[in-house]
């Protein structure tokens, strides 16, 4: 049975007469990336920011590894990053790692740290000189100083360029694979639906939906089947087909938001359709997200 690292029940949180949280329910299982994802104002900062212990929730509860947030043990094996931490600009890039990893018992080393932050050939500049996806780099590497088993990251990939994004969630599968946990807040949907095991969507400060990436997406229960064809195609006729919800065509392709796959890609070859570079897959997590978001307005 897989432990649970992170744990919120019932939490409702308060800002005057803004409700910020209204009642979230979170499980999150060790060795997992869990995305949290809502347009900004969801309150999906204000959830982090009660997980870590940087607020009190002003109803329900929250436990981290068994622990209240802000317990000795939870600081030793947690690491965070936020969207805009204060940075020491005074100090040297590995003058910042070593000070943060002197306050753990068990840290990585500066080398593992700067190497897995992408920032060796920044070690010996000034924080102050940095610019903001330098900065964003240096503040993952002081969240991994301690070498925690549960990190938890608020936009991480903000800044950085994409090939220091891909070398990010390398790590982060091997962080994974070997028993840690990441609960991450982003904006970038497709690269959430890459690398999260389970995703929650958060609206009004309300969990609306929850689970695989894969059941995320078969939320509309509706697909897509799109192709390229050397013969045009009226539109009339690509809806006529049977359960076809709408049709779009862009740059020769044709793309078919469809109920159920089967019956069209059957009639297509039963008309004598042409079809190339057919292909058939499940809505977009944007796509999904934009509706389900949009249906809380």
């Amino acid at each position: 049975m897989s432990e649970t690292i992170v744990e919120v029940t019932g939490v409702v949180k308060h800002f005057g007469a803004i409700r910020a949280v209204d009642g979230i329910d979170l499980a999150i299982e060790r060795g997992v990336v869990y995305a949290l994802l809502g347009p900004n104002g969801a309150g999906k900062t204000t959830t982090v920011s009660i997980i870590v212990g940087l607020r009190r929730p002003d109803r329900g509860t929250v436990s981290v590894f068994g622990l209240p947030p802000g317990h000795r043990f939870v600081r030793e094996r947690l690491g965070v990053m936020l969207q805009d931490p204060p940075l020491p600009n005074l100090l040297k890039v590995w003058e910042a790692v070593e000070l943060y990893r002197s306050y753990y018992s068990k840290p990585l080393s500066t080398t593992q740290i700067l190497e897995i932050a992408g920032i060796v050939d920044l070690r010996d500049r000034l924080i102050a000189r940095l610019s903001g996806g330098q900065r964003r780099r240096v503040a993952l590497a002081l969240a991994l100083a301690g070498d925690p088993d549960l990190l938890i990251l608020d936009e991480p990939t903000v800044g950085l360029d994409v090939e220091a994004r891909q070398s990010f969630w390398k790590w982060a599968d091997q962080f994974t694979a070997q028993g840690g946990t990441i609960l991450l807040t982003t904006h970038y949907l497709e690269e959430a639906d890459r690398v999260a095991q389970r995703l929650a969507v958060i609206a009004q400060g309300r969990i609306i939906a929850e689970g695989a990436p894969a059941a995320i997406k078969r939320h509309k229960q509706q697909y897509r089947v799109s192709f390229q064809c050397a013969q045009p195609l009226s539109v009339s006729l690509l809806e006529s087909l049977p359960g076809v919800v709408s049709v779009d065509y862009l740059h020769g392709r044709y793309t078919l938001t469809v109920l159920r796959p089967e019956p069209v890609v059957a009639e297509l070859f039963s008309r004598g359709i042409a079809t190339d570079n057919l292909q058939v897959g499940l809505l977009s997590l944007e796509e999904v997200f934009l509706d389900l978001v949009q249906g809380e307005g």
